[in-house]
């Protein structure tokens, strides 16, 4: 799992051009599986799937194409019909829908990336629920107040 500390975030991007050049070859912010959005206190709100204990967006799906494999949602392309109830089921927006299909972060590798190299420590891989279930509280608020 993934926590994320938002006051942490510097929003520098390298967590998106890291996303991307791991997933796709190529330094694409559009292409990554991550976003960060700007917060009114200056920072970023980095929103990347943290695999959240109930799995709204599995629960909202209506075809099967968002599941849990080995404890990490996955979108399975060839049956994602773009619906959107995923994205709306999330708690913190941390999917979208982008060329009719369901794009989120699917927890690439046992060493991700935007955690290696995020600069402040703002993502970090965790085994602790309560820091994943206070990441969803805080990104929560700060989109609510952003």
């Amino acid at each position: 799992m993934l926590s994320v500390d938002p006051r942490k975030c510097c929003y520098c991007y390298s967590c998106v051009l890291a996303c991307s050049f791991f997933n796709v070859e190529e330094f694409s912010p559009a292409r990554a599986k991550i976003r960060v959005l700007e917060s009114k206190e200056g920072h970023g709100i980095p929103l990347l799937c943290l695999q959240c204990p109930t799995h709204p967006c599995v629960d909202a799906c209506p075809t099967g194409a968002l599941r849990l494999e080995d404890g990490v949602v996955k979108v399975d392309e060839e049956i994602c019909v773009g619906c959107g109830n995923c994205e709306q089921a999330c708690p913190i927006r941390a999917i979208w829908i982008s060329e009719g299909k369901a794009v989120k972060c699917e927890l690439c590798s046992l060493d991700p990336p935007c955690a290696k190299y995020c600069p402040t420590g703002a993502i970090q891989l965790t085994d602790s629920l309560e820091k994943v279930e206070e990441s969803i509280r805080s990104i929560t608020t700060l989109r609510r107040t952003s």
